[in-house]
């Protein structure tokens, strides 16, 4: 569970560094969320790639590097999610509830 609670923080962390490409915005956040309930539900989940469907600034600026660093973080995410025994999926749901 650690493991996931620092790839959440990993995930603040890079929409802080990129908040002038639009991260910070609640866009990329419920984005995130929504991958992140979809791995839970055991769903196909499909990680925004790039800085449109992460809906960043991108019709005003170059957000390739912002959504790439997202995507790699949200993989992530759902990768730890998927290999979680069902015994502990309440736990994950939990933690991403709280954060």
């Amino acid at each position: 569970m650690e493991e996931l609670r620092q790839v959440l923080r990993e995930f603040a962390k890079a929409q802080v560094k990129y908040q002038d490409y639009g991260a910070s915005d609640s866009e990329p956040h419920w984005k995130f969320k929504a991958v992140l309930a979809s791995a839970i539900e055991g769903k196909n989940v499909r990680v925004p790639s790039d800085g449109c469907a992460w809906e960043l600034y991108s019709a005003s600026m170059d957000c390739s590097e912002a959504a790439k660093v997202l995507t790699e973080i949200a993989n992530k995410a759902v990768n730890l999610i998927q290999n979680t025994p069902m015994k502990d999926i309440n736990k994950v749901r939990e933690i991403v509830l709280g954060w």
